[in-house]
Parts: structure tokens; C-alpha cells; sequence
């Protein structure tokens, strides 16, 4: 007999609640259409955004007159090192300060200057101070804000605890809604939609150590590569060079660090009390750029010159007291930082460094679009860090939350102009049986396989170890290897202890097990056909960027097979380099 499911019927379906999905659904409810919004977590209680602390980048040009979007614009390329689709990193700056200015008249209590207008600071990589802020808290006061206009829109339902495992489409081939399971019950849906707005965010999760949070699996760059649609700049992925490992934020499955480098000008010392900086950037030392602090931090640990606890020392005691104090009662009031409080630990920062180190932040990659968000599929968009191209080989500090709002807007205005075109929803009712097969599977399997949590963690492991912020040929292929032995081998004989599907942990994670499988191959195969180093890819066995690879990788799946297929850089404005970039 086959499995029952429940159906469920709306306008739009928003795959993710937070910063992109809830500005997304705010627009497409005052566009009078109805919208259900759905996430694997709690609304404004998971995911990345909540944990964004500090700047985001708004050229209004408040602190210096001689600041615009169009040099916003050009740090952004820059910044990406030239590989930047310009067409959307043009739309992201130029946009970003009227939806920005948006959030502020919504409630956002934006930092000000003492002339009223917003506080506008310099940070790394940008030419002009344009940087604002909420304190030390800018995604919990715009989830705050988020969520307050959601509850406002009757149009908008939002159901918690719900995975979305894959897209559904029509006979056509438009995508017309998706497949999910409700946690909570462990019902399956199918949920019927004339369009799909996936906000699903990054994969910084399939790193050991990360700054994301477990539910940061990569699930919408793996449904959209299921689906048809192409990726971009998979082998970008950003790691934060600065931020606790000790006292302990970071264990195992919890990446919980602390930003410590916005606020703490702290210097770096590896284990023997060495200004290490000076061997990799003398001039910048430890203001240089993300990329380069994280690949030097990374060296010296990988070298044996790390502290006790795997990182390297950042030191503030230089600085006179009552500037760590003032800075201390602003940001972490009670010498609390971001939960932890330090003297529990023995730690006095006015003598005493911290232990820092490297963590997987932030994916410049993801499904490829156009200027309005559209994936080339019907009915299919995306909108927020799922997106690849804007960001190039390298974000710009702040331009992530940015580019939230911004493709937010764009993608539901596609997505709304589309649905009001349809009139009716239809699914081919086979990919709901082949679905459904799929995600029930696991529950048939004998035992003496692994549980997928176990899994989750070897691979975390390999793409620390293989694919992380110093990669190799050799290391590169070995990776695939492992990751290819794990979808063969391991992945199917996977078990569950449990048969009740009731917040099932294991269940949910052995689809998301599934999703990650493909986007590690997707970084470690684009990884492995660059060869060269450039952004926040870096080739030790190709130390240096090649103006033969300015252009970027685009990923689909093609008769079951992954194809890469490296195509010119989308140009506008600002010309490519003549030498190496």
C-alpha cells in the first residue's frame, strides 16, 4: 500500500524563514498574494542570520561625501578578484542602501552618528566608511523587525520544523512545488505552488569548524542541481580567519564561534611568541585581507606552531585598559562575549590573549541567475547566499546581508509576476511516488550500517582536511575519492535506530547526508579544476592567480553525471586585468 501524504496548496512557497526568505515574503504579500513560508528550524531562532554581529555595507555616503554605489561597486570586484557576474554585483550596490534605509523605517535601530544620519564605519577591503550597525547584534535586531512585518500580513503562514527534501515539477517541466517532511510528525507533504522561492542560504556546515549552524547543510544547492539548474563558483568558499577556539564555542557539531577581529585590534602570535604576520603580508600585517589571514593562521597551525588548542594567540593587552574596558562594556558587557564569559575561563583580556583560529564562513558560490533572480528554470528562484556570482572569488565584509535584502526583493517580484500568470498548479504525480520512495528508503535498510550523523562527520573531516583553505592536487582527488566511496559504499547501507519518524533526528539527517554529498563534490571537483589560486581558493601546488582562469565554473548534473564547464566572466563596466588577476 502506498504511503499517504498530506497536500497542501499556496500562490508561493518560501523555502526559508530568515533574512532573504522573510523580506521575500513580505514582498509577495503586499502583492496580494498568498504565501507559505517554511523552515527546517524555528523562525528567527536558527540558521546564520541571527548570528551576524556587525557590518553590513550600505553606500550612502553619511561618513565621506566621496562614497557612491558605483565604488562600492568597484571594491566588490576587486574584492572578487574580477570574477564577480557584474551584472548582479552592480544591482546589489546599487539597491542595497534603499532597502537598507527600508529596514531602518520598518524599526531596525541603525547605530547613528551624532548628526542623526546612520553611523558609517571602514572596514576591510572597502575604499569609504560605509559599514552600519546595530551594536553587536544586526541579525537578531533584523529578525526582530523581520518577523514583527511578517506577523503583520495574514497573507504569509510560516510552519516550522519542516525539511524540504526536493522540488516537484510538471509534465512541462516548470517547477510547481516541493516535496517535505513535517518534523514534528513526521507526516510527509506535497505542497503545491505556482512558484518557489529557495532561501535555503550556505553549506558552511559541511566543515569541521564553521561559523555556521547545523542546519547550514547546503539542501537548496543540492535540490536546485537535482532540478536542472546551474551553480557557479562552488570552489569559493569563504573562511573567517579570526575567531574563538578557545574558551570552547567550537565543538564538534556546534559551530558557535565568537567574531572577535570587528571589534578586538588584537596582534597574532603562534606558539612561540612570533609576530607570525610579518612572513605573509608586512605591509597589511593583521588587517590583511580574509583570504590571506586565514591561510596564515592555517599555516602556522598546520606547521606545529599552534597554540594548545589548535589556533594561534591574539593578544589585546598592548592596548591601555580603559580602551579594552570601554570596548568590552559595548560588546560584550560583563566580559560575556557572544555567551561566554571569559573570567570563568581565567581570562582577562586587559593580560590574557585568546586562542583563534580559521572557521568555514561564508559560500560566494551557488545556482546561477540573472539580473532578476531567475534560475532559467520556470517557476524556480532563489534569492540570498544560495545565489552564486555577485560575490566573485571573494566577499567584501558585509556585503552578505546586503545582498539579502536585495535579491530578496528582485526574486519575489520575478517570482510574483509569474505566479500571477498561473492559473492552475499542476505536479506530475510520479515524482511524488519516486520521492516519497526516496525519502522512506532508509527505513528499510538492515542493520550493520552507520548512522548518518557519524557520516556527516567523517565528511566534515575530509572537506576540512582536503578542501579547506589550503588545497592540493593530490589532497583534492583524494577527497573525491573518499566522498565518491562514501556515496557507494556507506551511504546506502546507512541505518536509523528508530522506526517512529516523529522528530526524527536521523531520518532528517540522512537526506541531509544525501544533499551534502553532492555539494562537497560540486566544491572538490570545481577545486580540483581551477588551477590556480585566487580569492578564497587557494592551490598550494598553484600559488598564483592565472589570467587563463578568469572565468568561472558552472556545475549541472547531465544523465546522472556532474559536468564542469568554465565559461568567460559576465563584464559591464569594469574591464577584466591584463596580467594575472
Amino acid at each position: 500500500m502506498m504511503e499517504s501524504h498530506k497536500e497542501i496548496e499556496t500562490d508561493v512557497l518560501i523555502i526559508g524563514s530568515e533574512a532573504a526568505g522573510a523580506r521575500a515574503a513580505i514582498e509577495l504579500s503586499d502583492k496580494n498574494l498568498n504565501v507559505l513560508m517554511v523552515t527546517k528550524s524555528v523562525m528567527a531562532k536558527s540558521a546564520v542570520t541571527v548570528k551576524a554581529v556587525f557590518s553590513v555595507s550600505g553606500a550612502f555616503g553619511f561618513a565621506d561625501p566621496r562614497d557612491n554605489p558605483e565604488v562600492h561597486f568597484q571594491d566588490t570586484v576587486e574584492a572578487g578578484r574580477y570574477l564577480n557576474n557584474q551584472k548582479l554585483a552592480e544591482i546589489v550596490t546599487s539597491e542595497g542602501p534603499k532597502r537598507l534605509d527600508e529596514l531602518g523605517k520598518w524599526g531596525v535601530k541603525w547605530d547613528k552618528a551624532p548628526d542623526g544620519r546612520y553611523l558609517q564605519v571602514k572596514m576591510y577591503g572597502h575604499t569609504y566608511a560605509r559599514s552600519l550597525s546595530v551594536g553587536f547584534r544586526v541579525g537578531l535586531e533584523w529578525m526582530r523587525i523581520l518577523k514583527k512585518e511578517v506577523a503583520k500580513r495574514p497573507r504569509i503562514t510560516v510552519k516550522n520544523d519542516v525539511f524540504v527534501t526536493n522540488y516537484l515539477k510538471s509534465k512541462r517541466g516548470e517547477v510547481s512545488g516541493a516535496f517535505a517532511i513535517d518534523i514534528r510528525t513526521g507526516d510527509l507533504w506535497v505542497i503545491k505552488a505556482k512558484a518557489v522561492l529557495d532561501t535555503t542560504g550556505g553549506g558552511m556546515y559541511l566543515y569541521r569548524t564553521n561559523s555556521g549552524t547545523p542546519e547550514s547543510t547546503g539542501d537548496g544547492y543540492a535540490m536546485g542541481y537535482r532540478a536542472g539548474a546551474e551553480l557557479t563558483d562552488m570552489e569559493f568558499v569563504q573562511f573567517y580567519p579570526i575567531q574563538m577556539y578557545y574558551p570552547p564555542t567550537l565543538k564538534e557539531d556546534q559551530g558557535t564561534p565568537a567574531f572577535v577581529r570587528t571589534f578586538l585590534r588584537g596582534k597574532l602570535y603562534n606558539f612561540y611568541g612570533e609576530r607570525f604576520m610579518r612572513r605573509y603580508d608586512a605591509e597589511h600585517m593583521e588587517l590583511a585581507d580574509r583570504d590571506v589571514l586565514a591561510r596564515a593562521i592555517f599555516m602556522e597551525i598546520k606547521q606545529g606552531r599552534g597554540t594548545p588548542h589548535g589556533g594561534v594567540w591574539l593578544d589585546a593587552s598592548y592596548l591601555p585598559d580603559k580602551i579594552i574596558e570601554s570596548v568590552i562594556d559595548k560588546m560584550a558587557p560583563n566580559w560575556t562575549l557572544r555567551g561566554i564569559n571569559l573570567p570563568k575561563y581565567g581570562i582577562d583580556l586587559r593580560k590574557d590573549p585568546l586562542e583563534v583560529g580559521p572557521v568555514a564562513h561564508f559560500f560566494c558560490g551557488g545556482i546561477r541567475v540573472d539580473e532578476r533572480w531567475e534560475t532559467g528554470i520556470p517557476g524556480y528562484f532563489v534569492a540570498g547566499e544560495v545565489v552564486g556570482g555577485a560575490n566573485g572569488a571573494n566577499r567584501l565584509p558585509g556585503n552578505a546581508l546586503e545582498e539579502t535584502q536585495v535579491s530578496a526583493v528582485i526574486a519575489a517580484n520575478s517570482a510574483a509576476e509569474y505566479a500571477q500568470k498561473i492559473l492552475h498548479t499542476q505536479i506530475d504525480r510520479e515524482q511524488i511516488d519516486v520521492e516519497k520512495a526516496r525519502v522512506l528508503r532508509v527505513f528499510e535498510n538492515p542493520p550493520g550500517g552507520a548512522r548518518p550523523g557519524a557520516l556527516i562527520r567523517e565528511l566534515r573531516h575530509i572537506m576540512w582536511d582536503n578542501v579547506g583553505i589550503l588545497r592540493t592536487g593530490k589532497e583534492l582527488e583524494e577527497a573525491i575519492d573518499k566522498i565518491g566511496h562514501m556515496r557507494t559504499e556507506a551511504f546506502p547501507r546507512v541505518v536509523i535506530p528508530l522506526q517512529s519518524r516523529v522528530f526524527n533526528r536521523d531520518w532528517i539527517e540522512s537526506l541531509e547526508l544525501s544533499n551534502m554529498l553532492d555539494v562537497a563534490e560540486m566544491i572538490t571537483r570545481a577545486a580540483s579544476l581551477r588551477t590556480e589560486s585566487r580569492g578564497c581558493h587557494y592551490r598550494h601546488d598553484f600559488p598564483k592567480p592565472s589570467r587563463e582562469w578568469l572565468k568561472n565554473i558552472y556545475i549541472r548534473k547531465e544523465d546522472a553525471k556532474m559536468i564542469l564547464k568554465p565559461e568567460p566572466v559576465v563584464v559591464t563596466k569594469i574591464p577584466l586585468p591584463l596580467e594575472e588577476a
